[in-house]
């Protein structure tokens, strides 16, 4: 599948879901460890791991239900269950000044990984 992306600059681009994973299983990305060519889960995995999953997950990588391997059903977190929209994205600021792009399954999921807190 193919996506657009844009860059920290501005520019914008078109890769594809094969190309984002390769990108990611570099020695110095977080997926480096992982081997995606048979089952799967992301129990267990760092909160890098699971962002990484669900980043390429919200490029439409998974289908039509857009479900990764590391989906929960967080929608419990809304007073109306109904109300909860795991694909909706939000841009926020890391402490050094950049930016960047999740969605609210990826921070619940990235909050919940066995080195954070909750």
């Amino acid at each position: 599948k193919e996506y657009t992306y844009k860059d920290d600059n501005g520019t914008t681009g078109t890769s594809t879901c094969d190309a984002a994973i390769a990108y990611n299983l570099a020695p110095d990305k977080p997926l480096k460890d992982e081997d995606f060519s048979r089952a799967w889960s992301c129990e267990g995995k760092s909160s890098a791991v699971t962002e990484v999953v669900q980043g390429i997950t919200s490029l439409g990588c998974c289908g039509v239900n857009g479900k990764s391997a590391c989906w929960k059903n967080y929608s419990y977190v809304c007073l109306d269950p109904a109300d909860y929209d795991g694909s909706k994205e939000y841009t926020y600021k890391n402490d050094d000044g950049t930016t960047g792009t999740s969605t609210c399954d990826g921070a619940i999921a990235s909050n919940l990984a066995p080195d954070k807190p909750l």
